[in-house]
C-alpha cells in the first residue's frame, strides 16, 4: 500500500499512528524547495535586525534612560566606600531617601561624612545625624544621645529607659533574598568605618539601638552571606583599578542567603 507525504511542517512520534489512520498518509514530512526555506529564514532574521535596531534607536533618543553617570560626587564618595570595603548603593534622585541624604566626602581631611539614623525602638524615638566622621567610635556618637551629662536634656528625657543600660547595636542586612530579616551586629567600641567594613549600606547607615532583653528579636546572618559580600567587595575593588565600568555590577547585584 502506497501512502502519501505529510505537508504538516513538524511531526511528533506518538501522533504518526494518528495521523496514518485519519489522513491515510505514512507520516513522512514533505521536504519543500531549498529556495523556499532559505527565504523564509532570511525574513526572520530581517524580523529581527528590525526590532533590535528599533529597541537600540528608543534606548538612544530616551534621555532619562542615557543618563547613568553619577555626578563627581556620588562617584568619589562610592570609590571611597569601595576602598574600605563598603558596599555603598544610591538611590535615583527622586526618591526621597536619595534626597535626605547629606553623606558626602571631605577631602581635606580624607573621611567620610556620613549621615546616620538612629533607631530606639523600645522609646520609640527616631533621630537624624549628619555629617558624622567615621574615624569616630559608637560609643562616642551615643553620648549625644544617652550619656547622663553630655547628651542634651529634651533627648535625654525621650531615653530615659537607656540611660545607664547595657545597649546591643544592629543594623539591618540589606540585598537578601530571603524575606526573613537578619542583622548585623556592631561593636561599640569599633569606629564607624570598621562597623561599616564588608556590609551593604543604602544611602546611609540605620543603626537600631537594643536592650539587652530584647536582642532575641533581631536575629543575625549567617556567617555563609558575610563571606559571600567579602568576595563580592574584592571583586568591585579589582574592578575599579582596573577602570572597568561598575554599572553592571549595581544592576547585577550579588543575592545573599543566610
Amino acid at each position: 500500500m502506497k501512502f502519501d507525504t505529510c505537508i504538516d511542517m513538524y511531526r511528533i512520534v506518538g501522533c504518526v499512528s494518528c495521523i496514518v489512520s485519519i489522513r491515510g498518509t505514512g507520516g513522512v514530512i514533505q521536504n519543500g524547495p531549498a529556495s523556499d526555506y532559505k527565504q523564509f529564514l532570511n525574513k526572520i532574521n530581517y524580523r529581527f535586525l528590525e526590532d533590535v535596531g528599533r529597541k537600540t534607536n528608543n534606548c538612544y533618543r530616551d534621555l532619562a534612560k542615557r543618563r547613568h553617570n553619577k555626578p563627581k560626587f556620588l562617584q568619589e564618595l562610592q570609590k571611597q566606600a569601595s576602598r574600605r570595603n563598603i558596599d555603598l548603593r544610591l538611590m535615583p534622585f527622586p526618591m526621597s531617601k536619595r534626597k535626605d541624604n547629606f553623606t558626602t566626602y571631605h577631602y581635606k581631611s580624607k573621611s567620610i561624612l556620613w549621615q546616620i539614623e538612629w533607631l530606639f525602638p523600645q522609646a520609640e524615638a527616631r533621630y537624624i545625624a549628619k555629617r558624622v566622621p567615621d574615624s569616630n567610635t559608637l560609643q562616642e556618637l551615643l553620648k549625644t544621645y544617652v550619656d547622663p551629662v553630655e547628651s542634651d536634656p529634651v533627648i535625654r528625657q525621650n531615653l530615659q529607659c537607656y540611660i545607664g543600660e547595657n545597649l546591643h547595636l544592629f543594623m539591618l542586612a540589606e540585598k537578601r533574598k530571603d524575606k526573613n530579616a537578619r542583622y548585623h551586629k556592631l561593636s561599640i567600641e569599633k569606629t564607624l568605618a570598621e562597623n561599616l567594613e564588608h556590609k551593604c549600606v543604602i544611602e546611609y547607615p540605620t543603626i537600631h539601638v537594643v536592650l539587652g532583653k530584647y536582642c532575641d528579636n533581631y536575629p543575625l546572618i549567617g556567617k555563609l552571606s558575610l563571606l559571600y559580600l567579602e568576595l563580592y567587595l574584592l571583586v568591585v575593588k579589582v574592578k575599579h583599578k582596573q577602570n572597568i565600568c561598575c554599572c553592571c555590577l549595581y544592576t547585577n547585584s550579588l543575592t545573599l542567603s543566610s
